[in-house]
């Protein structure tokens, strides 16, 4: 079905032949259907996605240039629910412009080259998430924005939480967007609303932190030696990887400076990072012995079963229990056990 230079999916549609998007006002709206492409592409049009459309990369050999994305609308012409790619012999496919994905990227075979435009999105009912590859830690090359939205809690309450991505940019890069209070009671807003927290600490605006009267720190690491929580020094430095977990006091966005001039009160906020995802097997070196306490993250884009970690070597040499922090318990927050 096309119209105005937009031809439109009826059906799911699998093409194994070429796919030319000759010009580029040509558009190739999936719509609410799944497309399958198991041929090459060509051309400088693009492709139309929504929140309700699936690309699937079949057939064998790399995928000829790069697919594009209408970005007329950012976060739905330019999106998928679902995205597939089970391409053989080392077949790949590149990004030539954003893509954001809604719901699950399934690296079934073959590798996808992001170019630095794939991005994960997360709000009130979904975040993105990676399913497990079948190439061993191969199976995405460039950086991802993956994001991790926070609900309000009118309790205000700390959050476990660690990076989705290794970064190269600071934490106020990415969780901060950036922007930084630098006066008392004069709020430097997100670039984008709703994106981005106030985080807090000694030094104030010269450690990259958004000031306050007081400089409280609102950001914690764990410090496995002392059995503590460390407040983090520096903003403006410190940079985010997916193996480091924080205690961070949560006041809500940017939007509005009362969340760090009040005790009570929060609102919804996204925090993003852009950076490397973690694949294939990851490592934690120099764990606690069994009287002491570590702090492990989910180092992946997905979420992880503990049951079906705690098998073999694990069943051994750990607990069949963990503890995790639910921001519902108490005042601010607290740890309920979880057992295999």
């Amino acid at each position: 079905n096309k119209t105005a230079g937009i031809a439109s999916l009826l059906n799911n549609v699998t093409i194994n032949g070429l796919l030319n998007l000759s010009s580029n006002t040509s558009r190739l709206a999936i719509v609410n259907n799944t497309l399958t492409l198991n041929g090459t592409t060509t051309g400088s049009g693009f492709l139309r996605g929504s929140l309700t459309s699936n690309l699937s990369i079949g057939g064998t050999g790399s995928l000829i240039g790069t697919l594009n994305f209408d970005q007329t609308s950012d976060g739905t012409t330019n999106a998928l629910s679902n995205l597939t790619i089970n391409r053989t012999s080392t077949g790949t496919l590149s990004l030539g412009n954003k893509l954001v994905l809604i719901n699950v990227l399934t690296p079934t075979a073959g590798v996808l080259t992001t170019a630095g435009f794939l991005h994960l999105r997360s709000n009130a009912t979904n975040t993105a998430r990676i399913a497990p590859g079948s190439i061993l830690g191969g199976y995405i090359n460039g950086n991802a924005t993956a994001e991790r939205y926070l609900s309000a809690s009118a309790n205000r309450a700390y959050r476990l939480l660690t990076s989705i991505v290794t970064t190269t940019g600071t934490i106020k890069d990415n969780w901060q967007e950036g922007v930084n209070n630098t006066v008392v009671n004069t709020n430097v807003n997100s670039p984008l609303a709703g994106y981005g927290t106030h985080i807090t600490g000694t030094g104030g605006s010269a450690n990259g932190f958004d000031v306050t009267q007081n400089n409280q720190a609102s950001l914690y690491s764990f410090d496995q030696p002392t059995q503590n929580w460390a407040a983090v020094t520096n903003t403006n430095v410190n940079t985010l990887n997916t193996q480091t977990g924080y205690l961070f006091f949560i006041r809500g966005n940017r939007d509005d400076i009362a969340t760090i001039n009040t005790t009570t009160g929060s609102s919804n906020v996204t925090l993003r990072a852009t950076g490397t995802l973690a694949q294939g097997t990851q490592n934690f070196s120099s764990l606690a012995n069994s009287t002491l306490f570590s702090l492990v993250t989910n180092p992946y884009a997905s979420p992880i079963s503990w049951s079906s970690v705690y098998t073999g070597a694990n069943a051994t040499n750990f607990e069949n229990t963990i503890n995790i922090w639910d921001p519902n318990v108490n005042t601010r927050g607290g740890y309920i056990t979880i057992r295999s």
